[in-house]
């Protein structure tokens, strides 16, 4: 598992470069590239293995924040910072990024996931249950690190212990 984690971090932050995967070429640096080493253009996705395949979630902030610079108005960006920030144990934060990713108000069933597991750390565990398990009805076959949590969740583990 860690040498295919390690090809696909390698690989986005090679195409990050320039377009290209170059092997071996750890030097090679977008303009846009700055202190996280890649661009804008995969900083939510590399967020997003570090959250599914590392659970190391100062560098997932890291990167989400990357790419949070660039588009903060983005949907998916504040839906995963919201995430993050709940991981963290920063539920303030996380209510802000979910509330800027929530702005359609679409019954997308990963955003019911996060606002579910958010209302259950802020006191409303039953409107939260609520909404995860609606989820699951919109979309029973949900998986990852967010869908294994707010199911661990509602059996009655704390996020912070997930």
């Amino acid at each position: 598992m860690s040498k295919a984690r390690d090809m696909a971090f390698a690989e986005l932050k090679g195409l990050a470069g320039d377009g290209h995967h170059h092997h071996g070429d750890k030097d090679h640096k977008h303009e846009d590239a700055n202190e996280h080493g890649h661009s804008h253009e995969v900083g939510l996705e590399i967020a997003r293995l570090y959250v599914s395949l590392t659970e190391d979630y100062d560098e997932a902030l890291h990167n989400a924040m990357h790419e949070y610079t660039i588009r903060p108005d983005n949907i998916e960006v504040n839906r995963v910072l919201a995430y993050i920030y709940l991981k963290k144990g920063k539920l303030k934060q996380a209510k802000e990024h979910f509330e800027k990713a929530g702005i359609t108000n679409s019954k997308d069933p990963q955003q019911m996931l996060i606002g579910g597991m958010i209302m259950m750390e802020d006191g409303q565990k039953q409107k939260g249950e609520k909404l995860i398990k609606d989820s699951f009805k919109i979309n029973p076959f949900q998986r990852g690190a967010i869908a294994n949590d707010a199911k661990k969740q509602i059996s009655g583990a704390p996020i912070a212990q997930l």
